[in-house]
């Protein structure tokens, strides 16, 4: 089998302006992240009925109903500029067989402003996964990583070998994925 060697994979975001980097993992091999930000503007609010209107930077409105559980809403003046930064990763590392077990953990993480405070919202999501390698299309560069609770298709990053996987390795894979909601006061 082969030894441990560490692969990025990137996920695609929802549409908008990504920004790719990397960063280096355990002894060999890259991560590759994706991230996106939008700033958008409030240019009006109900905090009766909590109806936001918001406009992104090409002038396009979406309103919104923002729900109860949403607290600080009160704090949100026309103006203000709600910034939504979201992330995701995933990254494989490959194990012989007898050195992986099979499973998976997720891990949920959530907070928020206190009362009183202009809104902020952060949550994270992390999956650890160990499987196999069910399916791996070299043309598309797509790969399904079987596991004990399912099935994740990733694309594989383009400075990956994808020659050195093959379907029925055993690989350790890391999701996560992150997104920040922040509303602040406009600069003056």
């Amino acid at each position: 089998m082969k030894s441990s060697i560490i692969l990025a994979l990137c996920i695609g975001l929802f549409a908008g302006n990504l920004v790719a980097s990397e960063a280096t993992m355990a002894t060999k091999g890259k991560m590759a992240v994706e991230a996106g930000e939008a700033q958008l503007t409030v240019t009006s609010i109900n905090h009766e009925t909590r109806e936001v209107v918001l406009k992104n930077e090409s002038g396009d409105e979406q309103s919104f109903v923002i729900g109860e559980q949403a607290r600080n809403l009160d704090q949100v003046n026309a103006g203000d500029i709600v910034t939504i930064k979201a992330a995701k990763l995933v990254a494989l590392a490959l194990y012989p067989a007898s050195t992986a077990m099979k499973g998976s953990i997720t891990k949920t993480a959530v907070s928020r402003s206190e009362l009183g405070q202009k809104p902020h919202m952060t949550i994270s999501r992390e999956v650890e996964l160990t499987g196999r390698v069910s399916m791996l299309d070299a043309e598309t560069r797509m790969a399904v990583v079987a596991g004990k609770n399912g099935d994740i298709s990733m694309e594989v990053a383009p400075d990956v070998d994808i020659s050195t996987i093959n379907v029925g390795d055993t690989v350790q894979a890391t999701y996560l994925e992150m997104i920040s909601i922040t509303v602040n006061a406009p600069a003056e």
